[in-house]
């Protein structure tokens, strides 16, 4: 394109320029661009020496598209740094959750409103006796050893979703370690896919000896922030 519209031989250069770097690089090379072409192609009409109005027209239009050009690339670069930092920033806040949810020996999880896991701390797949890739996703089924235990756990899932509220439950749960009665704190995460389960369990044991009719003795033993007693 030299003879006919040399200018535009270094358009892609500069469209690469402001695209990997915005403004400055884009800019830098639009001054390169028009000084090679008026060392490479000095015969031509556009790039000769000595000022005509088909000359100026050139270098008007040359100088408006890649300032174009580069305005769009610079708007481009910074549009990808402000996504690279957002997803940086969220890589972080990930790294940082699931060093909390992989140390902590309370059962942290996440399930849809049809009870399939969408996330699982260790200790959580710890009490189930699974894998990671074999609990995720799977159907509630395949997470329970017993079918009442499964029904009352998807019942007050069910319950505490319509209700939109957190609610503290007593759930009882036969996993690797035989039967356990766990005080599962529960709410509703809602985003714009819909509404998923959120809860976070906690063990609890307690027992009850009636000393006399009058006198009863009672023990509980917990472990979380708050541990309710049976009774509550």
């Amino acid at each position: 394109l030299g003879e006919y519209l040399p200018f535009a031989t270094f358009f892609v250069a500069i469209v690469f320029a402001a695209w990997r770097g915005g403004l400055y690089p884009a800019l830098l090379a639009t001054v390169l661009g028009f000084a090679l072409t008026v060392a490479l192609f000095p015969s031509t009409q556009y790039a000769g020496t000595g000022l005509t109005g088909r000359r100026l027209v050139g270098w008007v239009l040359y100088f408006a598209v890649c300032g174009a050009i580069a305005a769009f690339g610079e708007a481009m670069w910074r549009a990808r740094r402000r996504l690279q930092g957002r997803e940086e920033a969220l890589q972080r806040q990930t790294a940082i959750l699931r060093a909390i949810t992989d140390g902590t020996p309370d059962l942290v999880y996440v399930k849809d409103t049809d009870g399939r896991l969408r996330f699982a701390n260790p200790a959580t797949l710890g009490v189930m006796g699974l894998a990671a890739d074999t609990a995720i996703g799977a159907d509630p089924a395949a997470l329970f050893r017993s079918d009442t235990e499964r029904d009352a756990t998807l019942a007050t899932d069910r319950r505490i979703m319509a209700a939109a509220t957190t609610d503290v439950v007593e759930e009882a749960y036969t996993g690797v370690r035989g039967l356990r009665t766990y005080l599962s704190t529960k709410s509703p995460m809602r985003d714009d896919s819909g509404a998923v389960d959120y809860g976070a369990t906690l063990p609890v044991a307690a027992v009850m000896y009636a000393w006399s009719p009058q006198l009863h003795l009672y023990g509980s033993w917990g472990r979380g922030f708050e541990t309710p007693t049976f009774n509550e």
